[in-house]
């Protein structure tokens, strides 16, 4: 007897890939919360930089990059995203001590969360294409594993571009910018 998604190779979801999955969330939202922390240690000045950036240009930038990164194995894509996470929690301290509670939470209460979630998905996107690359390689031709990484791919750039058009939105109402 075969326990769901142990000893099989058929892509589904088994216990051990949940934890490892929850695993990897866990420590992107550590990462986050160590960045915050170490905000502290940095003097954040008030002023506010004259910046305008549209949801196409921040959309081109986060799938210019999740592309890199899938591409990637998943040693160089686990880092990026990692460090990614790091400098968003020292963002979000300094945007806190700059423009406080209220108007960080105002312009990220949207965008955040999709992003840490398209971060989780582009790093599964570089393991699962390092799965797929294996199976290709011994069966000579596994087209539902490159099926699969060719969704993963189009969902991670999906969330992408509904991050960038949240963030865009949120620093447009917020800021009267964007």
């Amino acid at each position: 007897m075969t326990v769901y998604g142990i000893g099989r190779n058929d892509h589904r979801p088994g216990f051990r890939e949940w934890v490892s999955q929850q695993r990897v969330v866990l420590f992107l939202l550590g990462a986050v919360l160590l960045g915050f922390w170490l905000g502290s240690l940095f003097r954040w000045d008030l002023q506010d930089p004259e910046m305008v950036v549209s949801g196409w240009s921040i959309f081109a930038h986060n799938a210019s990059l999740a592309l890199v990164l899938c591409v990637a194995t998943p040693y160089v894509a686990g880092p990026a995203v990692a460090f990614n996470s790091f400098v968003l929690g020292l963002a979000l301290h300094g945007s806190v001590v700059a423009a406080g509670l209220r108007t960080t939470f105002e312009l990220t209460w949207a965008h955040v969360p999709l992003e840490l979630l398209a971060w989780v998905l582009t790093y599964r996107c570089a393991v699962r294409r390092v799965e797929a690359l294996r199976a290709v390689h011994s069966t000579g031709s596994d087209r539902r594993a490159v099926l699969l990484v060719v969704r993963l791919l189009a969902l991670t750039l999906v969330v992408y571009a509904a991050a960038a058009m949240a963030e865009w939105a949120e620093m447009n109402s917020v800021l009267g910018r964007g």
